[in-house]
């Protein structure tokens, strides 16, 4: 539909005056899904912990930024004016941003925690489309803006997610990775002397030429809870770095009495030489006893360290994440969602 109006693929904003609505609609809506718009996001937090932890840093640092491109590409920013879909923008942009802050409190799992992070960031940015939408003489300093937020947040989140991957192998180093998620965590709240507090200076000339007085005020209110988020993701971070590190000690221990056994079967006094001596097989039998019930739960703290189960089966992410399905009231959705998609896959299938 773009293709026909302006007569290219590559088109420019004046060539995109007078689009279509529905084109329009459909561009905002499918971008949205990529971008995380409420109730559109949730594949996003369902996404994430399934993932590799490179992939969901790629995923949230650059992928979901897509959205944004797309529609500074194909929508005439700066050309003409669209009230009415820059308004309905802002005002999904609001709605996402909020939504995902308080739930995202709500989670366990620090993967889970940032994914619901992105969905609010993207929702700040969708906000500030929507003001660039309204009025195209914001565009200049609106899409800087964006650009500078979205390199920031693309930088910051992916670091996070990668500092959520060392925490769970590198055990050698955890006070210098804890070290950096503080560091990252601040520059995303948007602590003073990080990037986090320049951004937000970036972002205010763009906030205070759209003359919407409780705008700044809603942003700042957005901020407040995301360093509530980011301490929520901090404490979260250490309690499990805790459990995964008994874990693996556990491995580390269980590996070790496996690798001595030969050598104390053999031993005098050992296992075979008290076998041999029968005035000692009922002393040395409860002991035994006691150390087979050891190595038995020795054994069932290192199998709890694979903690990432995959035992809900794909197409059920929302029962695999208890805490998404309970806390976000459109979870409820993924199964039927699922079911549709499978019975789609089974048409288009073909017949061998």
């Amino acid at each position: 539909m773009i293709a026909n109006h302006a007569g290219t693929f590559v088109p420019t904003a004046a060539q995109l005056v007078g689009l279509d609505g529905l084109a329009i609609g459909l561009l905002l809506v499918g971008l949205g899904v990529k971008a995380g718009m409420v109730p559109l996001h949730l594949w996003l937090p369902l996404a994430h912990p399934a993932a590799p932890i490179a992939a969901s840093a790629v995923l949230s640092g650059t992928m979901i930024k897509v959205a944004i491109l797309g529609w500074l590409r194909f929508l005439p920013v700066g050309a003409v004016a669209l009230a009415d879909w820059g308004a309905w923008l802002s005002a999904v942009g609001l709605l996402t941003m909020f939504f995902a802050l308080p739930i995202g409190m709500t989670q366990s799992d620090p993967k889970v925690i940032l994914a619901y992070s992105s969905v609010s960031k993207m929702g700040l940015l969708m906000l500030l489309l929507g003001l660039i939408l309204s009025d195209p003489a914001l565009a200049p300093v609106g899409i800087a803006a964006i650009t500078l937020y979205a390199a920031y947040h693309a930088l910051v989140k992916g670091g996070l997610f990668l500092g959520v991957g060392l925490r769970k192998s590198a055990a050698l180093a955890q006070p210098l990775v804890l070290g950096g998620l503080v560091i990252l965590a601040l520059a995303l709240a948007g602590a003073p002397l990080t990037s986090g507090a320049v951004t937000k200076y970036g972002i205010k000339p763009l906030l205070d030429a759209a003359n919407w007085t409780w705008l700044a005020a809603a942003v700042a209110l957005s901020a407040v809870a995301t360093t509530l988020l980011m301490a929520r993701f901090l404490w979260i971070s250490v309690r499990s770095a805790v459990g995964l590190c008994l874990a693996q000690r556990a491995w580390a221990l269980l590996i070790t009495l496996v690798l001595l056994f030969p050598f104390l079967l053999g031993k005098p006094g050992g296992l075979a030489h008290q076998c041999g001596n029968p005035g000692g097989r009922g002393r040395h039998r409860r002991r035994h006893r006691r150390t087979g019930h050891a190595l038995s739960e020795l054994v069932q703290a290192a199998d709890r360290s694979d903690f990432p189960r995959r035992s809900a089966g794909a197409g059920h992410a929302a029962a695999a994440r208890p805490g998404v399905a309970r806390a976000d009231p459109l979870a409820s959705l993924e199964p039927a969602l699922w079911q549709a998609r499978t019975r789609c896959d089974r048409c288009l299938q073909p017949d061998l």
